[in-house]
Formats: C-alpha cells, sequence, structure tokens
C-alpha cells in the first residue's frame, strides 16, 4: 500500500484530529497537486476530497495504439519470420507483410467495429480526463486571478506551469500579460497627468510677472 493509500484509507475525521496525519496529507497536495500548505481546516477537506478524485481517476491499464492500422486483439500475439510481435513491438508495415503471406491472421487483429469500440472507449476516457484537469486547474486558476487582481504578476506567472490544461495555461498567460499592460498603461497615464499638472505650474508660474507688469502698465496709463 503506497502513502496515498495509507492515507486515503483514513476518514477525513481521523485525518484532522492527527497532526501526523494531517502533516502527510499537506505533504502528498503539495507533490501531488501542487496545493499550498494551509491551517485552514476547510482547505484540508478540501485536499482530501481532491486527492480522493486523483486516485479514484480512471486509468486506462492498455495503451489503445490508434496510431496504428492494424491492432491486435487483446491476448493475441503474432509469430511472424520466427519471431513474436504484440502490439507493443507490431509495426503496420509487418502487419501487412504478414498478412498478404498469411491472410488468415488477419482474425488476431480488432475489426472495423472492435476498433470503433476501442475508439470510443479512448475518447470516453480523454473527456474524462480534460473534465477532471479542469476541476483541478479551477482552483490555481483562482489563485491566478487573486495575484493579477493584486497585481503579483510574478507570482501568478509561477503558477502558470502548474494548470494540467494547455488553453488554461495560455488564458492564464495571457491575462497576466494583458494585467501587465493595464498597470503600465495606467502608470503612464498617472505620469503624464503628474507631467500636466507641473507644466501647468510651470506655465502659470511664468505667466504671473506677465501679468503682474501688464497690471502696473495699465495702471500708468491710467495716470
Amino acid at each position: 500500500m503506497d502513502e496515498l493509500d495509507k492515507l486515503l484509507s483514513h476518514s477525513f475525521e481521523e485525518i484532522r484530529q492527527n497532526g501526523d496525519l494531517i502533516i502527510k496529507l499537506l505533504q502528498l497536495s503539495q507533490n501531488i497537486l501542487h496545493l499550498s500548505v494551509t491551517d485552514c481546516e476547510k482547505q484540508h477537506r478540501d485536499y482530501y476530497e481532491k486527492l480522493k478524485t486523483i486516485k479514484n481517476k480512471p486509468i486506462m491499464t492498455q495503451k489503445s495504439y490508434l496510431d496504428k492500422k492494424y491492432i491486435l486483439k487483446p491476448g493475441k500475439v503474432l509469430y511472424y519470420n520466427h519471431t513474436h510481435f504484440n502490439n507493443d513491438t507490431l509495426t503496420d508495415r509487418i502487419a501487412t507483410n504478414a498478412i498478404k503471406k498469411f491472410p488468415a491472421l488477419i482474425g488476431a487483429f480488432l475489426n472495423e467495429k472492435e476498433r470503433a469500440i476501442l475508439e470510443a472507449k479512448a475518447k470516453a476516457h480523454h473527456d474524462i480526463t480534460d473534465a477532471e484537469n479542469t476541476l483541478i486547474d479551477e482552483q490555481f486558476e483562482n489563485q491566478i486571478i487573486a495575484l493579477i487582481d493584486a497585481e503579483k504578476f510574478d507570482e501568478a506567472r509561477e503558477l502558470v506551469p502548474k494548470l494540467l490544461m494547455k488553453e488554461a495555461r495560455e488564458a492564464a498567460e495571457a491575462a497576466i500579460i494583458e494585467g501587465e499592460k493595464k498597470v503600465k498603461a495606467t502608470a503612464e497615464e498617472a505620469e503624464k497627468k503628474i507631467a500636466d499638472e507641473a507644466n501647468k505650474v510651470e506655465d502659470e508660474k511664468a505667466e504671473k510677472p506677465k501679468a503682474k507688469a501688464a497690471t502696473k502698465k495699465k495702471k500708468s496709463n491710467v495716470k
């Protein structure tokens, strides 16, 4: 039984009352899910549930081999030219040559219907994996959004590689860049405003002697 199995053999209520188990929960959450260490019990429960999801995640123990034209049926091997081939070692070229020489060998390979079923299973697994990865990514996305709002762009960028979905990583990076642009634009606008105000003050200072001189001249003309 590995460390995750040992931890998940306990209920969360058992874990929350045992300091050593809490430490193990946080260690596994950090190592497997890249979650930060926290003292929040609510977060601990959330980490526990996420680890359960990962543990129960369906895994295809058998490769699909859908990149090949010829796929051997489960449990079948091909004996050809004094060599045994399985789906790991078999190539389409070898399979084609073997079938040309011994047509009956075609029965060892998946037919169209069996291949369609395998493709459907592979797609379902892919869809489930994407859905689960999306759920895991959500907590990182929320952290990244909060860091962008706080203008902590370097910290936000450190979290991007932890996102499992390529689309999520690209969206997060784009959001960080956009946030940096807005901050830069705001800073430039503020600097321009300060410069404009300074120039206005200088202009007013320069105008005062002129205005004073004009007033004095006007008074002299009146006399």
